[in-house]
């Protein structure tokens, strides 16, 4: 099937596949799960958070305060199950629709911003970054948790071997270098932590004061 743009496509994967999302993360989630939780800690008193590309909330258990959340997400189907599951941990966040590359939000609005398995799929990661950037306060705390490029060379080999398969599946690029993205978007990591070889890395940085 031919889609109008990438970020169309992207949309429509997990449109599609939302039904079945949570099942097929199962074994996923048992590894990270614990980092999720580390990175909702790392947000623990910000008054405003915003999650760009919340999926199915599965990082919502995670924040201190999630009535202090808004959850955006490209995919209807994909906020439904986030709803759902806010419902049933008694939750009160809010969710809308929105595009990462572009934002419908005003500039310096929040103090903590998070990307959980996000920047992987949006078509254009440095987009999403600066409209981060964007929407932070100045001081305001930045959560990158992803899948990116080990820094194992063969392990990094096989990454690029297997990322054309993974964008033609599921929109996931398997080998990104976020944490340097995101440095280049003027984000001051204060920590970087991995996991699984140098596959998963959770960074914590943070927008420098005006």
């Amino acid at each position: 099937m031919k889609y109008s743009s990438p970020r169309e496509r992207v949309r429509a994967v997990y449109e599609r596949g939302a039904d079945r999302y949570d099942r097929l993360m199962g074994l996923t989630e048992r590894l990270v799960g614990p980092v999720r939780a580390l990175a909702g800690a790392a947000l623990t008193g910000c008054d405003q958070i915003l999650e760009i590309g919340v999926g199915s909330g599965l990082s919502l258990p995670h924040y201190a305060d999630a009535s202090a959340l808004l959850g955006v997400d490209l995919s209807l189907a994909m906020l439904q199950l986030a709803r759902a599951r806010a419902t049933r941990l008694g939750i009160r966040p809010r969710f809308a629709q929105m595009d990462a590359e572009n934002l419908a939000l005003g500039a310096a609005r929040f103090d903590g911003v998070a990307f959980n398995l996000a920047l992987c799929t949006i078509p254009n990661p440095d987009r999403a970054l600066a409209e981060a950037v964007r929407v932070a306060r100045p001081g305001a705390t930045i959560v990158l948790l992803e899948h990116v490029r080990s820094h194992l060379q063969p392990l990094a080999l096989l990454q690029d071997i297997l990322t054309p398969l993974t964008i033609r599946a599921d929109a996931d690029h398997l080998n990104r270098r976020t944490m340097d993205r995101a440095r280049a978007a003027g984000i001051e990591l204060i920590e970087v932590r991995t996991w699984l070889a140098g596959c998963l890395a959770l960074g914590v940085g943070r927008i420098p004061p005006a």
